[in-house]
């Protein structure tokens, strides 16, 4: 299977990477989100890996990677990364 982002989901990874790099340097904020999209890769080839939230709006999976929380669907094509979220964000209420 293949994966795709959100428009948001880009936007949470550059600010993922520019936060990084701010804090961590730039080769470590680069390898973060090497390993971010290997996780994708991993996520795409194994889509029920995260189990899924029926109570979220609309229903999604979550799956924790590192200090965040990456929200994908799962349909035909592949899935779909909606989001990438810090653990401390109140993602709740963005999908509640």
């Amino acid at each position: 299977m293949k994966y795709r982002t959100t428009v948001e989901a880009d936007q949470d990874i550059i600010e993922i990477y520019v936060l990084g790099a701010d804090r961590f340097g730039v080769s470590q904020s680069e390898r973060y989100i090497d390993d971010l999209f290997s996780t994708f890769e991993l996520l795409a080839h194994n889509p029920r890996m995260a189990r899924e939230r029926r109570e979220l709006n609309p229903p999604m999976r979550l799956h924790l990677h590192h200090a965040h929380i990456i929200a994908y669907v799962v349909s035909e094509e592949g899935i779909l990364i909606v989001r990438v979220l810090h653990g401390r964000e109140d993602w709740q209420s963005l999908f509640g």
